[in-house]
C-alpha cells in the first residue's frame, strides 16, 4: 500500500467522521428550526381541533362529539411537527387535557417527559408563550377550563404519592408554581361573561378574546388596556377597563389572611388546621416586617414539616408557594436597609430565609440542619473571627446546595431540550432568583465582604482584600481581556464583566476567572464554573479600574477554602511542559530482572512488594503490598504473572525459529521499514499472527495453569461470581495517554468461561495493529512486552470515594477531603460527587456540599454494570466511614516512610464502601496519582494549610450586636 493511498484512507475516513459529525448537528438544528417555525405558524403545534374520546376514538369537532363514545375532550391534534420532535425525543407541545398521572409513572422515559412538562411551561411563561406564542388565538385548541381540571387532578394525585411526597418534593413544588391549576371560581366567570359581551359588539376584539379564553396569565389585564386605547370604540372603553380591573383582581396577590382561611377551610389534618390557625390569629397583631418574616417562615417550615399527613396536598403546595412570594418582599426589605441592620439582625433574617428555602423543597432536611448548626454557632460567645468566616463560608454554600438540588432534578433534562432550545438553560438561574435563597445570598455575602475590611491582607492589585472567593483553587496565568484570549499562547487569567461570561467559548487554559459583578449572589453560571473546577473570585465593577491596569502582568491567585484570596507577581512559571512523543526518550526494559518462569496464578497475598517489575506489575504489587498492610480492609485478589504471556513466546516454534526470536527478528524488519509503504502490511501480519497465539495459550492457560482451580481457591468461586479483571505491562513511567493505551479493565465478569475471554481480549489488545505499531516506535526492545493480570473480586460498593490526606499529621494539616459518589464506581468523574472535610483527631465533618449526580452504576447480576436512577440526595458520609478512614491516615507515615515528596506531603486514597465497611483499592503519594482528579480536592491540603495559617483571626472577636462595616462605613 503506498502512502498516496494509505493518506486517500485517512482521508476518507476523516471526511466519513466530519460527515457523521456534521449530520448530528444538522439534526439538532434542523429540530431546533422546528421549534422556531412552530412559534410563528397561526396554530403552533396544531394541525386541527379534534375531539378525542374516552373509547379511544379521535372525531371531528361537532356539537358533544363524544357523545356516544364515553365522552370525551376536544383539543388541538398534532402536527407533523409537532410528532417529529416527539419521535426524536423531545416530548413537547403538551395539552394536560389528555394527560394523567399514569402517563408519569416509574420508567425514566416517563420521569423525563413530567420534567419536560416542567421546563415547556417555564418556556411558556418566559418566551411570550413559547411554541403555543400563536395558538393564544387559536380558539379551542387548549381550553382553559380542561387544562386547570386536567392540571388540578394531575397534580393532586402525584402529591398524594409517597414516593412523590418523599423523594420527589421539588418536583411538585415546581409543577404546582409553574403548572397552572387554579379554579378561578365566579370571578373567572365575570371574565368570560365580559370577553363574550365586547366580542359581540366589536368583533375585531377576537383575538385577544381567544387569547384570554385560552391561556389567562397577568399581563392581559394591560393588553385589554393597551386594545382599549388603540382599537376600541370609544363608548366601549368603560367596559374594557372593567374587563382589565377583574382580570387585575384575578392574577392579584391574595391577602394573607385569605389565604390562610381558605386553607384552614380545606384542610382535614389536625396539625395542619392548628398551624394556619395559630397563625391566622396572630397575623393581625403583628405591626413590622421582621415579625412578619419571622411567623410566615417557621409557618412554610412547619407546613413542610408535616407534608406528607395533609388531606390536600396540591392546597399545601399551593400556600407554600404563596408563603414564598410574601416572604421574598421581606427578604430584601432587610437587603435594601442593610446600613441600619446590625450583624445579629441581618443573621435572624438569614435564619427566615433559610426556613423559607427549605419549605419550598430547594434545601433538603439535612442541608436545612447544617444551615441551622451555622447560624447557632454564629450567635454563641465568645465569637472568633475566623469561626465567624468558616460558619458564613458554610453559610454560602446553601444557593449551590439548591442549585444542584434543581441540577439533580432537571440538570440531564435541561441539557438535552437545550439542543432544540437553548432558553431553557436559564431554568435554574431564574428559580433561584425568584426564591429566598437570592436574597439569602445576598445577606451572606454582605456579611463575608465585610471581612476583608476587619482583617484585610495586601496585594498587588489592591482587589484582593475585598474581593469574593466564589470557587477554591490555586492558578498561575497572565491577566488578560475577552478580546485577548484568541491570540494567548500561554495561561490565562481572565478578567469578564459576569454578565458577559460565555463559558462554552472559553479555552481550557484559562486557568481562573476574575468576574465582575455588582450582585455576587446573582451568579446563573456558577453550576458551569463548578463543573468546569475553574478558581473564580468576584470583584465590585467599582474595582474593576484597579484591576485593569494590571492586565498583560503575570500572576499566583490563591482563592482559599475559606474565602481568603490571595495575589502575588508571578516571577516564575509553575506549570511543567510535558514532553512531545516526538522527543521522548525510548522506553527501556531492564529484560534481566524479568523473573518470565512463574506462569501460574498467585493469590497476592503471597506476592510482596518486591514482585514489582519482576513477576508483577505495579497494580497487583500495591494490592500484595495493602493486603499486608492492611489485611482486614483489602478484598481477595489473584494475579496472572509476566511469565503466563511469556510462556505463549516460547511455548512453541514458528518457522524453525522460538516464537520469541521470531518476534525479534519481526520487529527489527517493521522498524527498517519505518515511514516506508510496506510497514503496515507487515505490522498487520504479525498482529494476525500474535493475536492467533494468544488464542492457542488460553487454551493451554485453562486446563494446564489450573486457572479455574486458583480461582476457587482465592474467590471460592461460585457459577455466578463476578471477577474484576485489570491488565497492565512491565512498563513504567508511562504518561497518562500510554497508560491508557496499554491498561485494559473490564468489570463484573461472570464464570471461568467469560473471564478466560476477557483474558483473551485483553491480550490480543496488546498485539492489536495501533499498540504494535506504537511499541515499534516508543520502545528499544519492543518484544520486551510482557502483561501480568490482576483479578480481584467484583464489589457492588454502596459508595466509592478518593480521599486526600497529609501523610504526616500538623498543626496546620489536621483535615482529610473526600469524595464520595453513590454505586460501584462514578458515573461522570468526580464534579457531581460529595465533598466533605474531616478532622483527623475528632472525626468531625463538614460537608462542603452533597452528591447531585441523578444516576448511578451498579453491578448486573449477569455481568458487567448497569445504570440505575438515584432516588433522592443524601449524605454519603458518616461516622462509621470517618472512623475507617482514621484508621488509615493514621498509618500514612508507616506506610510511605520517608519516600515522600516533603514539597507536596499528601496522599491520596481510593476506596470503596459495602455495608459500611471498607475496602481499600490504592494508595499513592499526590504527586504520583495519574487519573484525573478535580482541582479543588487536588490542591484542598495546600488551601486548607494557608487557611490554618491565619492565626491573628483566632484572637479577634465578632460582636454580632454591631452595625455591619462595609467601605462606606470605614472611610
Amino acid at each position: 500500500m503506498n502512502n498516496t493511498r494509505r493518506g486517500t484512507i485517512a482521508l476518507l475516513l476523516a471526511l466519513v467522521g466530519l460527515y457523521s459529525s456534521i449530520a448530528v448537528a444538522a439534526e439538532s438544528r434542523s429540530l431546533a428550526t422546528i421549534v422556531e417555525q412552530l412559534k410563528v405558524q397561526p396554530k403552533g403545534p396544531f394541525w386541527r381541533l379534534r375531539w378525542f374520546c374516552n373509547d379511544g376514538s379521535v372525531l371531528p369537532p361537532q356539537a358533544n362529539g363524544c357523545r356516544d363514545h364515553q365522552g370525551g375532550l376536544q383539543y388541538g391534534q398534532w402536527n407533523s411537527d409537532a410528532e417529529e420532535l416527539h419521535q426524536a425525543g423531545f416530548p413537547v407541545a403538551n395539552v394536560l387535557a389528555g394527560l394523567t398521572a399514569t402517563d408519569f409513572g416509574e420508567t425514566a422515559a416517563k420521569q423525563r417527559h413530567f420534567r419536560y412538562l416542567v421546563l415547556e411551561h417555564f418556556l411558556i411563561e418566559n418566551d411570550d408563550g413559547w411554541i403555543f406564542r400563536q395558538v393564544r388565538s387559536y380558539r379551542g385548541a387548549k381550553n382553559v377550563n380542561d387544562e386547570h381540571t386536567s392540571a388540578y387532578q394531575l397534580l393532586t394525585r402525584l402529591g398524594g404519592e409517597p414516593r412523590w411526597q418523599q423523594q420527589r418534593f421539588l418536583l411538585l413544588i415546581e409543577a404546582a408554581r409553574l403548572i397552572p391549576h387554579g379554579h378561578y371560581g365566579k370571578r373567572w366567570q365575570t371574565v368570560r361573561s365580559q370577553v363574550a359581551a365586547l366580542y359581540q359588539q366589536q368583533p375585531q376584539f377576537k383575538s385577544l378574546r381567544n387569547k384570554i379564553l385560552n391561556q389567562p396569565d397577568k399581563f392581559d389585564a394591560d393588553r385589554v388596556r393597551s386594545f382599549a386605547i388603540g382599537s376600541a370604540r370609544a363608548r366601549l372603553i368603560p367596559a374594557y377597563e372593567q374587563l382589565a380591573q377583574q382580570l387585575d383582581l384575578l392574577f392579584a396577590a391574595e391577602p394573607m389572611a385569605t389565604l390562610l382561611q381558605r386553607y384552614i377551610d380545606t384542610e382535614k389534618a389536625p396539625e395542619l388546621r392548628s398551624l394556619a390557625t395559630a397563625a391566622l390569629q396572630r397575623w393581625p397583631e403583628l405591626t413590622n416586617a421582621e415579625e412578619q418574616l419571622e411567623l410566615l417562615s417557621r409557618l412554610i417550615m412547619a407546613i413542610r414539616h408535616q407534608f406528607e399527613r395533609c388531606s390536600h396536598p396540591l392546597e399545601s403546595l399551593d400556600l407554600l408557594l404563596s408563603l414564598e412570594q410574601h416572604i421574598l418582599p421581606l427578604g430584601y426589605q432587610a437587603v435594601v436597609q442593610q446600613q441600619f441592620l446590625n450583624r445579629g439582625q441581618l443573621l435572624q433574617h438569614i435564619q427566615a430565609l433559610l426556613r423559607a428555602s427549605y419549605g419550598v423543597g430547594l434545601l433538603s432536611r439535612l442541608e436545612f440542619e447544617l444551615g441551622q448548626k451555622q447560624l447557632k454557632l454564629l450567635t454563641s460567645k465568645p465569637l472568633t473571627l475566623a469561626n465567624y468566616r468558616k460558619a458564613l463560608n458554610q453559610l454560602a454554600r446553601l444557593s449551590h446546595w439548591s442549585e444542584r438540588r434543581l441540577s439533580f432534578y432537571f440538570g440531564e433534562t435541561i441539557t438535552h431540550f437545550a439542543t432544540i432550545e437553548p432558553k431553557v438553560m436559564g431554568y435554574i438561574a431564574n428559580r433561584l432568583q425568584l426564591s429566598a435563597i437570592h436574597p439569602l445570598s445576598q445577606l451572606v455575602t454582605l456579611l463575608q465582604q465585610e471581612i476583608q475590611f476587619i482583617s484585610p491582607s495586601a496585594d498587588p492589585a489592591g482587589v484582593a482584600s475585598s474581593a469574593l472567593a466564589l470557587i477554591p483553587g490555586i492558578a498561575t496565568g497572565t491577566i488578560r481581556t475577552v478580546a485577548q484570549l484568541e491570540h494567548a499562547t500561554t495561561a490565562s487569567i481572565l478578567l469578564v464583566n459576569a454578565d458577559e461570561l460565555l463559558l462554552q467559548s472559553l479555552p481550557a487554559a484559562v486557568e481562573a476567572l476574575i468576574l465582575v459583578s455588582a450582585d455576587a449572589a446573582y451568579m446563573p453560571w456558577r453550576r458551569q464554573l463548578v463543573l468546569r473546577d475553574t478558581p473564580t473570585i468576584v470583584i465590585k465593577p467599582e474595582q474593576a479600574a484597579t484591576m485593569q491596569t494590571h492586565v498583560g502582568e503575570r500572576i499566583n491567585l490563591l482563592v482559599s477554602a475559606n474565602g481568603y484570596v490571595e495575589m502575588e507577581s508571578a516571577k516564575q512559571r509553575l506549570s511543567l511542559q510535558t514532553q512531545a512523543l516526538v522527543d521522548a526518550e525510548p522506553l527501556t526494559v531492564n529484560f534481566e530482572q524479568y523473573d518470565l518462569q512463574t506462569a501460574t496464578p498467585i493469590s497476592t497475598r503471597q506476592l510482596w512488594p518486591s514482585d514489582r517489575g519482576v513477576r508483577i506489575g505495579f497494580q497487583a504489587a500495591q494490592q500484595a503490598q495493602l493486603a499486608r498492610f492492611f489485611p482486614n480492609d483489602v478484598a481477595p485478589s489473584l494475579a496472572i504473572p509476566f511469565g503466563s504471556y511469556a510462556t505463549l513466546l516460547t511455548m512453541g516454534q514458528y518457522k524453525e525459529h522460538n516464537r520469541f526470536d521470531w518476534l525479534q527478528q519481526r520487529f527489527a524488519a517493521i522498524a527498517e521499514l519505518n515511514g516506508q509503504p510496506e510497514q503496515r502490511p507487515l505490522i498487520e501480519q504479525t498482529a494476525q499472527r500474535l493475536q492467533q497465539w494468544s488464542g492457542q495459550h488460553l487454551l493451554m492457560l485453562a486446563a494446564k495453569n489450573s486457572l479455574e482451580s486458583a480461582l476457587v481457591r482465592e474467590f471460592g468461586l461460585t457459577p455466578d461470581h463476578g471477577l474484576d479483571l485489570l491488565t497492565e505491562t512491565n512498563l513504567e513511567g508511562l504518561n497518562l495517554a500510554e497508560q491508557r493505551r496499554l491498561q485494559r479493565q473490564s468489570v463484573n465478569v461472570i464464570g471461568v468461561d467469560e473471564l478466560l475471554l476477557a483474558i483473551d481480549e485483553h491480550w490480543r489488545q496488546l498485539s492489536s495493529i495501533s499498540t504494535l505499531q506504537w511499541r515499534a516506535q516508543r520502545m528499544r526492545e519492543p518484544a520486551q512486552l510482557y502483561p501480568s493480570m490482576l483479578i480481584k473480586e467484583s464489589i457492588n460498593f454502596d459508595v466509592t470515594g478518593v480521599m486526600v490526606a497529609p501523610i504526616h499529621k500538623s498543626e496546620s494539616t489536621r483535615t482529610a477531603t473526600v469524595l464520595l459518589s453513590p454505586g460501584a464506581m462514578p458515573l461522570s468523574g468526580w464534579h457531581q460527587a460529595e465533598m466533605a472535610d474531616f478532622d483527623l483527631d475528632s472525626g468531625v465533618i463538614s460537608v462542603l456540599h452533597f452528591a447531585a449526580a441523578p444516576q448511578q452504576q451498579v453491578l448486573n447480576y449477569n455481568g458487567g454494570v448497569d445504570t440505575t436512577a438515584v432516588a433522592q440526595i443524601t449524605q454519603l458520609i458518616s461516622a462509621n466511614y470517618v472512623k475507617q478512614l482514621q484508621r488509615v491516615v493514621a498509618r500514612l507515615p508507616q506506610w510511605f516512610g520517608s519516600d515522600f515528596d516533603k514539597a507536596n506531603p499528601n496522599a491520596v486514597v481510593r476506596f470503596g464502601f459495602r455495608y459500611g465497611k471498607l475496602y481499600l483499592q490504592q494508595l499513592l503519594p499526590l504527586h504520583k496519582y495519574q487519573w484525573p482528579l478535580p482541582n479543588t480536592l487536588r490542591n484542598r491540603q495546600q488551601l486548607l494549610q494557608f487557611d490554618a495559617a491565619q492565626l491573628p483571626e483566632d484572637e479577634l472577636f465578632i460582636d454580632v450586636t454591631q452595625l455591619v462595616k462595609t467601605s462606606q462605613s470605614t472611610q
